[in-house]
């Protein structure tokens, strides 16, 4: 095996103090996130009637923002994904642990432009640690991709690109008093999109722990695809038909990532 791959079969050394800590914030992590029940549940909850979401939310009129109640939650499963899969070998799952904090890092400096969210500061903190801490260094050989998958998670990561561009432009150029504006619902859905293509990208590579990014970005994408096919009309959401490519884009990429891989040394691109 080959790039960073072939590191996986090394056992790291790192010291007692240093493990620990990381499995604190790890720990740690998991516990800020899970402190929003309802937020966990938003791939179901965010379908429920107005009525519904202000009785679990103990908020009114909610109902505007269930595109972004969506988008929150598959944020923060993605982070919580990426940290339960640290508990057993982290040095072989860095994959998913990026992509989660790429999300959280360009989420943080644009919530700044509005608010001061101390969830938002201690869970980018925590995220970051654990990336700091972990046993994989970065490797000494180039990181390998298989080319058609990395074709196909490049062709969606333009799509999550223009979607955060459009969602980043409007929560930065919005008005005050725009209730998605002033929570930074826009913000979170421009992270969201940093997050899909991170793991995509990582998906088609050999970076290990790349099957749960595989999965993570296919998964998703459906979701959220899905979830703008049903609510077209909310902020944030796309046409139909946009939700529609999403769908078959994931079902493709998730085809070509976990098939045997029949490419040769050459057709692979290393970087």
């Amino acid at each position: 095996m080959t790039g960073f791959m072939a590191a996986t079969e090394i056992k790291p050394t790192w010291g007692k103090g240093r493990r620990i800590t990381f499995y604190v914030a790890v720990g740690l992590s998991l516990l800020v996130l899970a402190g929003y029940p309802p937020i966990l549940a938003g791939p179901v909850v965010a379908w429920l009637d107005g009525e519904t979401l202000d009785a679990l939310f103990s908020e009114e009129g909610l109902v505007i923002h269930r595109v972004h109640i969506e988008g929150a939650t598959l944020l923060f499963w993605l982070t919580i994904v990426a940290m339960v899969s640290q508990f057993r070998r982290p040095e072989a799952r860095p994959a998913p642990l990026l992509a989660a904090a790429a999300a959280w890092v360009v989420f943080l400096p644009v919530e700044f432009t509005h608010l001061v969210d101390p969830f938002t500061v201690i869970i980018t903190t925590l995220v970051v640690g654990v990336v700091a801490l972990h046993p994989r260094r970065w490797p000494e050989q180039p990181i390998r991709w298989r080319s058609r998958p990395l074709a196909v998670a490049g062709f969606g990561s333009l799509l999550a690109l223009a979607y955060f561009i459009q969602e980043l432009r409007l929560q930065l150029m919005g008005s005050a008093g725009d209730p998605h504006v002033d929570d930074t619902h826009y913000g979170i859905m421009a992270a969201l999109a940093v997050g899909i293509a991170v793991s995509a990208v990582l998906g088609a590579s050999d970076v290990p722990g790349h099957r749960i990014s595989t999965w993570s970005a296919a998964i998703i994408t459906v979701a959220l695809g899905a979830f703008f096919i049903g609510h077209t009309e909310y902020a944030s959401a796309v046409p139909a038909g946009w939700g529609v490519l999403m769908i078959a884009w994931a079902a493709v990429y998730l085809w070509l990532t976990t098939q045997p891989s029949d490419e040769s040394e050459d057709d692979r691109v290393s970087v």
